[in-house]
């Protein structure tokens, strides 16, 4: 692929790639009200594929997307559509049917973070209350989905 004058590699493209999705996801914390309405509106739709690239990337760049989206998840307000996206997120990692079970028991890092994303939950619901009927069912259906994994 040629562009300016300088080819680039896919794995040039890729690096590129998953430095603008971390720095979109670091940028999400951001103090500024109005750039953080306006970044919340734009990572919304990029945080379904979260899960799908660190299933697939490996090494320093998945240890940073995950840090960089458990950051957004912890520091996300709990009754925002980006802590409902994020729950999504988490639900596909959890859930059987999606079948990238195998790969968390089989990756101590993705296990980590699975643990502190869980550590987060029953605190989230209490948090929530009855305020917000839909991020409490989602945070439900995470907690159920973990406690069938584990019977």
């Amino acid at each position: 692929m040629l562009t300016k004058g300088v080819e680039l590699s896919s794995s040039s493209l890729l690096e590129k790639f998953l430095g603008f999705i971390e720095s979109s996801l670091i940028e999400k914390l951001s103090n500024c009200p109005q750039s953080r309405v306006f970044r919340e509106k734009h990572l919304l739709p990029l945080v379904p594929f979260i899960p799908k690239i660190f299933m697939q990337v490996s090494g320093a760049w998945r240890s940073r997307i995950l840090q960089a989206f458990t950051e957004v998840f912890k520091n996300c307000g709990p009754e925002s559509s980006m802590k409902l996206a994020c729950l999504s997120a988490l639900g596909d990692v959890v859930d059987p049917e999606k079948g990238w079970l195998y790969l968390v028991a089989g990756d101590p890092e993705l296990l980590d973070y699975q643990l502190i994303w869980i550590r987060e939950l029953p605190q989230l619901l209490l948090v929530l209350g009855d305020k917000n009927p839909l991020c409490s069912k989602a945070v439900l259906r995470l907690l159920l989905l973990m406690e069938r994994l584990l019977n």
